[in-house]
């Protein structure tokens, strides 16, 4: 892996961990990810919703492209790019444009990562 796929490579495993983190902290704080002091019962089943597929797909994202290159990285880091540009939808949705901002800072991120690792 030349130098500069390394670099993207690191980014996205950095990008990819602080993404299933931020879930985690999710779960265990509903009231983080929709900002209320006493989350409703809907905002933590959301919560709950996102952590469930951004834990794992963010740790996948993460590892995957480390330890291997090929089709199958490079369609799990679309998947995740996929996933990454919806969250942004919702954000923008939401009236919630840093959330939007990392998004899509992330989307893009897995997306050149995966032409890399093709």
């Amino acid at each position: 892996m030349t130098h500069g796929h390394t670099a993207v490579v690191a980014l996205n495993a950095a990008v990819a961990l602080a993404s299933a983190v931020w879930a985690l902290v999710a779960l265990v704080r509903p009231g983080r990810l929709s900002g209320s002091p006493d989350p409703s019962f809907g905002e933590r089943y959301y919560a709950h919703m996102y952590a469930v597929r951004s834990i794992p797909i963010g740790v996948a994202a993460c590892i995957l492209p480390i330890t291997s290159r090929g089709e199958l990285a490079f369609l799990l880091l679309l998947f995740a790019a996929g996933i990454q540009a919806a969250d942004v939808l919702v954000a923008i949705v939401a009236g919630r444009r840093q959330m939007a901002f990392g998004a899509g800072a992330a989307t893009a991120i897995h997306a050149l990562c995966a032409v890399a690792v093709r």
